[in-house]
């Protein structure tokens, strides 16, 4: 589970289908007078392409997001990596991401 994106760099550089790739997700829980949360906080790299990442070069940028998990019983319902990559795609530089 990846996603494509185009990428500049924070030297300028832009990168066609530069690969982003979560490599670490925690969720805790936490509990006060609202009630119960799940906060999930997700780590990624981002490669310079396909290539890059296949050969596990060195990322060209990394990112770190967080959102409260969905814990609803809908069938929309998804797990942690899944969640976050639905998330990822709600940001700024990533709505135009592909899956791949």
């Amino acid at each position: 589970m990846a996603l494509e994106i185009d990428y500049n760099t924070r030297h300028g550089i832009l990168c066609r289908d530069a690969i982003c790739v979560i490599i670490d997700v925690m969720c805790s829980k936490l509990e006060d007078h609202n009630g119960k949360r799940f906060p999930v906080t997700y780590m990624g790299s981002i490669y310079a392409n396909k290539e890059s990442y296949e050969n596990k070069a060195t990322p060209v940028s990394s990112f770190s997001y967080a959102f409260d998990l969905d814990e609803s019983a809908s069938k929309n319902q998804h797990n942690l990596l899944k969640q976050s990559y639905l998330n990822l795609k709600t940001k700024e530089g990533f709505t135009e991401g592909v899956d791949c």
